[in-house]
């Protein structure tokens, strides 16, 4: 049992993510040792339209490092939309996300911009099925 540390806490929340229809479920395995979890806010009632532009451009914008998957929520707060990357380095990353805008790859051609994003950088620990 966690040690009581009620009186330490200024507040919670809980976010309930779906997968979007386009993951695979197949995330295990080596693909970092970088990983990049961006969560975005969108304005009420636009996830259709993203999970429509995305799953029109995802396909290409996976050629350039591996995509861990992507979601949204439905229950906790609403409107958010995650997803994350693998990437060798953090030059890999820098270079992917400048070669995938040059190419006009990424972000997705139409879709919505978003209200709040977040980046968060990441390593596995040595025991995660994803390295």
């Amino acid at each position: 049992m966690p040690p009581p540390t009620g009186d330490l806490l200024a507040g919670q929340s809980a976010d309930i993510y779906f997968p979007a229809p386009f993951n695979d479920n197949s995330i295990s395995g080596d693909h970092g040792p970088f990983f990049e979890l961006r969560t975005y806010t969108y304005a009420t009632g636009q996830t259709p339209e993203v999970i429509d532009t995305w799953g029109a451009a995802i396909e290409k914008r996976k050629k350039l490092s591996p995509f861990i998957g992507a979601w949204y929520t439905e229950l906790g707060g609403l409107n958010k939309w995650a997803h994350m990357w693998g990437y060798s380095s953090l030059e890999d990353r820098e270079r992917v996300r400048k070669e995938a805008v040059a190419a006009g790859i990424w972000p997705p051609k139409g879709a919505p911009a978003p209200r709040t994003q977040e980046s968060k950088l990441s390593n596995p620990f040595p025991f995660s099925p994803l390295r």
